[in-house]
């Protein structure tokens, strides 16, 4: 989604200055709240409306009474909007909501909702000339912000409502079941813009407020329902950026992910009897440079009669981890067994070792260690049969994770990395 918004914003024109370049760097609060695990909840109807949720704003709603411009073309349209947006969610609400551990809402809003920023958002389109009624909207959306902010709760900003209808449903603006989000450019080309207005704004109060840090990000298109994947697709990548680039980072970033926290992945499927499906084929990504050529760590120097630079290697990496351990352990007095530290560390090391020289068949590249917590697991259990148990097994564990810790993480792309005799490169072309 960040790339995304990173072509809005460079399609923006966001006056530049100090203050902006400032606002583009995100600081380390942005940061806590960004990445921080998300409890949240969604303010629903709130500015986009839906009746089953909130009855009252659609009383003297014309038409079938089901939609936001039902209502905006209906009885008094204007007063009982931004009476319901005073009153549906206020401060009360977010500090009932933050006393229970919420610390991130979702705020759903339709493209009209932004139009104080440009009145010519809804030229063409069926909110054309009810600017009056959704001006106000913006500078409540701003305080809501900053109300929010003050309870240390994040805003996610969800466009619930685009140009046209992107589903059938009433909540994506209009009660008409037709959806002609997809039928052209117009519409698509109008609901980028209206993210472009959004993102640049919110970089712009940030720019001239740096306390403005709690903006966790914006969701493009809430439940499109186009009628084809390819469709979508189309709109987030082939009209917008170079599809072949962006195919590339999305897998990359896949494959980081998968390196960081899985055994692995698999991907579907090999092949397709009919080329061309980068998405779907591993050997039309492959052979298109869209998947990395070579996955995994291809080892540069033969290990092969080198025992002992690898047990020396070995004794040094111990002493090393084993010397960082008693020293910190030491300035919290009680009862250690740092034997088992060592000899978790040398099971590490031995494990992982024997993946690096299992048979390789030929395989450019080395097995690698990737179910760690099983194995883990398991040596620790045969250390308690072999030793006894105590209180200090995790002194065990935690060297057998650390013994095996150099195994474990890749080095930087074309960077060589010695892991016990064995040089290592990643491939030129992958990106794990």
């Amino acid at each position: 989604m960040w790339s995304f918004i990173s072509r809005l914003r460079r399609g923006s024109k966001t006056e530049s200055g100090p203050g902006l370049q400032e606002a583009l760097q995100e600081s380390p609060q942005q940061r806590l709240y960004r990445y921080r695990k998300q409890r949240g909840v969604n303010l629903g109807s709130w500015f986009v409306l839906e009746r089953w949720v909130s009855e009252s704003p659609f009383q003297g709603a014309a038409g079938s009474g089901q939609s936001d411009l039902d209502v905006a073309k209906g009885l008094h349209a204007k007063q009982v909007l931004e009476q319901h947006w005073d009153s549906w969610i206020t401060s009360t609400d977010f500090e009932w909501l933050a006393a229970r551990g919420i610390n991130t809402v979702r705020i759903p809003i339709g493209y009209y909702h932004i139009c104080a920023l440009d009145p010519s958002i809804l030229t063409r389109t069926d909110f054309d000339g009810l600017q009056h009624v959704f001006e106000g909207a913006w500078s409540r959306l701003v305080a809501a912000v900053i109300t929010a902010q003050s309870f240390g709760i994040g805003v996610l900003f969800d466009l619930h409502a685009a140009p046209g209808k992107q589903n059938k449903d009433s909540h994506s603006g209009t009660s008409s079941p037709v959806i002609s989000f997809f039928n052209g450019k117009f519409n698509m080309q109008l609901a980028i813009r209206a993210l472009r207005m959004l993102v640049t704004q919110l970089i712009a109060l940030r720019a001239h407020d740096s306390t403005f840090n709690n903006i966790v990000g914006v969701q493009l298109l809430n439940e499109p329902y186009p009628s084809s994947h390819e469709t979508l697709y189309n709109w987030l990548f082939a009209r917008y950026g170079d599809e072949h680039q962006e195919r590339a980072s999305y897998i990359r970033a896949q494959l980081d992910l998968f390196e960081l926290y899985c055994a692995g992945s698999f991907f579907w499927t090999y092949k397709k009897e009919f080329s061309g499906d980068q998405g779907w084929s591993f050997r039309d990504a492959v052979e298109n440079g869209v998947f990395p050529e070579v996955v995994g760590m291809i080892p540069v120097k033969d290990y092969v009669g080198l025992s002992a630079e690898i047990n020396a290697r070995k004794v040094s990496a111990r002493n090393v981890a084993l010397g960082q351990h008693v020293s910190y352990w030491a300035r919290f007095p009680s009862y250690y067994e740092h034997w088992r530290f060592e000899a978790g560390f040398d099971q590490g090391w031995v494990v992982a070792y024997d993946f690096f020289t299992f048979d390789r068949a030929g395989q450019p590249t080395v097995s690698e260690l990737g179910f760690k917590g099983c194995i883990a697991k398991r040596k620790a259990q045969d250390h308690i049969r072999e030793n006894g148990r105590s209180n200090n097994i995790w002194e065990f564990g935690e060297c057998t994770i650390q013994g095996g810790f150099p195994f474990w993480v890749l080095p930087p792309l074309g960077r060589q990395h010695d892991i016990p005799a064995i040089s290592i490169s990643l491939s030129v072309k992958s990106q794990i």
